[in-house]
């Protein structure tokens, strides 16, 4: 029986920045009316990245997860972090969860 090896990932600070940028856009009152970030936009506010395939893995996994959620198909702009999310956000920056 072969056994599936999926690729492992830790979350790191570049993940964390991604989870904290989509809770900002929901949760932030200076962007209210403003559009969701996307892919391209989050790629410009994170350092030292260069393309955007390396956000978009990044997303796609932490969707697989279940830390961010995407409706499906083709709507742009749509992803959103979810409850998952907020309290993996909040644990990995060090703040109490309740």
């Amino acid at each position: 029986m072969a056994q599936e090896n999926p690729k492992k990932h830790r979350l790191d600070d570049i993940d964390l920045l991604i989870l904290q940028l989509l809770y900002n856009q929901d949760h932030d009152d200076s962007r209210k009316g403003l559009p969701r970030y996307s892919l391209q936009e989050l790629n410009e506010a994170i350092p030292n990245l260069r393309s955007i395939s390396t956000i978009h893995d990044r997303v796609i996994f932490m969707q697989v997860v279940g830390l961010i959620y995407h409706p499906g198909g083709r709507v742009p702009r749509s992803r959103t972090i979810t409850d998952d999310g907020i309290r993996t956000l909040k644990h990995g920056l060090g703040l109490p969860t309740t």
